[in-house]
């Protein structure tokens, strides 16, 4: 019965729709992701901007988070076409881009603790 399922084709769909759901909630899942730490971002610079600007006023508020909206949606897209730029030519030592740059950045930590 499942090479008749097979041969007609109808195997093929319900294994194509499941890949497909789970490909959907993957992206789901990361776009999600992603807008949970760009609105970690977006709380702390609108804490610290409420904390320092003493009379703040609507038209303030709506600049700032105006900008970082549209900033915040600009360098994702803006990262996300470099990445996708660079795929082909890094992806069998995607790893190791990503190491040295992880190396990188807690070196610069650490050295950076240490100087003063």
């Amino acid at each position: 019965m499942s090479d008749f399922l097979y041969f007609t084709g109808f195997l093929d769909f319900k294994s194509y729709l499941k890949i497909s759901i789970q490909n959907l909630k993957s992206w789901f899942y990361t776009i999600l992701l992603i807008a949970i730490g760009l609105s970690f971002d977006s709380f702390a610079v609108a804490t610290s901007s409420g904390i320092l600007l003493k009379d703040i006023i609507f038209r303030d508020a709506m600049k700032i988070s105006f900008s970082l909206a549209f900033f915040q949606g600009l360098f994702t897209l803006i990262g996300w076409l470099a990445g996708s730029g660079v795929r082909p030519f890094i992806e069998h030592i995607h790893y190791w881009v990503a190491f040295g740059l992880l190396l990188f950045i807690g070196l610069k930590m650490i050295w950076e603790s240490l100087k003063k």
